[in-house]
């Protein structure tokens, strides 16, 4: 994603050759669209575009400003890619990394999880939304204490990984 980086960190206005594909989610202030990041021929990489219409420009600003903070990396946080301004469609796109396992709302609704499951997501949560809260990086520089106003669990998003995804297969 090399161009993707550059895009984010030098403010280049060339935009992403990226192409919607399904709307995953509506917010107040955006919708959320799975898209295809082209590589090359026939090479692609998912990613969730959110989309934020002309009106709520302020609303994307605000966004951008706080995922373009370097020190906001963190495993446990959406990864960013990069942000465009789209002036012909009159959106705005922050453009980041695609969970396939969805948020955690519709996961519950579709899933009975264990106790030790459950203490795996807590956990993971928890290094998250203290990592925002943080006045500190994780390499220990000082960052800009950020507080995640609308925690929910339609907005905690699930990256599993394999062994989580096979037990609970099992106990399924």
């Amino acid at each position: 994603l090399s161009s993707t980086r550059a895009n984010s960190l030098n403010h280049n206005t060339e935009q992403l050759p990226i192409q919607l594909e399904t709307l995953v989610g509506k917010g107040r202030f955006a919708e959320v669209w799975r898209a295809r990041l082209n590589h090359s021929e026939g090479q692609y990489k998912s990613v969730a575009v959110k989309i934020f219409p002309e009106e709520e420009y302020a609303s994307w600003k605000n966004e951008k400003d706080i995922f373009s903070d370097i020190d906001l990396k963190h495993e446990n946080v959406l990864h960013f890619l990069t942000a465009e301004e789209r002036k012909v469609e009159k959106q705005y796109w922050l453009i980041t990394a695609f969970h396939s396992r969805g948020n955690l709302q519709d996961y519950l609704m579709r899933h009975v999880i264990s106790w030790e499951d459950l203490r795996v997501l807590g956990s993971s949560l928890a290094r998250g939304v203290a990592h925002l809260h943080s006045d500190h990086s994780t390499g220990g520089r000082p960052k800009v204490p950020i507080v995640h106003r609308d925690l929910k669990p339609e907005n905690i998003l699930l990256c599993l990984d394999d062994a989580f995804v096979r037990r609970m297969a099992v106990e399924a």
